[in-house]
């Protein structure tokens, strides 16, 4: 019997290299998995942002709504007070009229700034959310004859992207419900 002691034959040698090569690529398939689900966390992360941000400016215009209507009645119903009560009435009314507009507008601001913040940590939105959820002009939003926001439409639908991901969120202003569709983009 020779001397074997050192020596390796090919083949073990082959299946070493092959066995290691596997285990790369098994590891390379594992991390490409967790990036793939980092990104669709960090994507559903901006959607439920975007869903809060989103219910947080409607519940806030839906009171300063309410609160313009009743100030708007009450400087309506002003006039069949007596006449000293009568200027108070009119001039408070038109005072708080004016800052709830103006808080509208703030809201409005507001809002951009928060889906502004969303794009720099790369939530890429579509253009529809410039619009806002309520119809607006170059000097404020367009009201009705109570002072109102106008709503645009009953639902308000704005796109997010973070690829490989697109989701649609369909906002309903009446109650504050959104439902969000995920796709995936088929290239990615």
């Amino acid at each position: 019997m020779k001397n074997q002691t050192g020596s390796v034959s090919p083949l073990f040698l082959i299946f070493l290299i092959t066995l290691f090569f596997s285990i790369l690529m098994v590891i390379k398939v594992r991390i490409n998995n967790i990036h793939k689900l980092n990104l669709k966390m960090e994507h559903s992360l901006c959607v439920k942002k975007t869903n809060g941000i989103l219910k947080e400016f409607n519940f806030k215009m839906k009171k300063s709504n309410s609160a313009l209507k009743f100030a708007t009645l009450g400087k309506l119903t002003s006039i069949a007070a007596p006449p000293g009560v009568n200027i108070a009435l009119n001039r408070g009314s038109k005072a708080i009229i004016k800052g709830l507009k103006l808080y509208q507008l703030k809201l409005y601001i507001s809002l951009l700034n928060h889906f502004k913040s969303l794009v720099l940590k790369k939530c890429f939105l579509s253009t529809s959310f410039v619009k806002s959820p309520y119809r607006f002009k170059i000097n404020g939003f367009e009201r009705d004859q109570l002072n109102q926001a106008i709503a645009r439409e009953s639902i308000w639908k704005i796109s997010l992207t973070k690829l490989p991901f697109i989701s649609t969120i369909n906002f309903r202003l009446k109650d504050s419900m959104t439902k969000t569709s995920m796709k995936k983009v088929p290239f990615f």
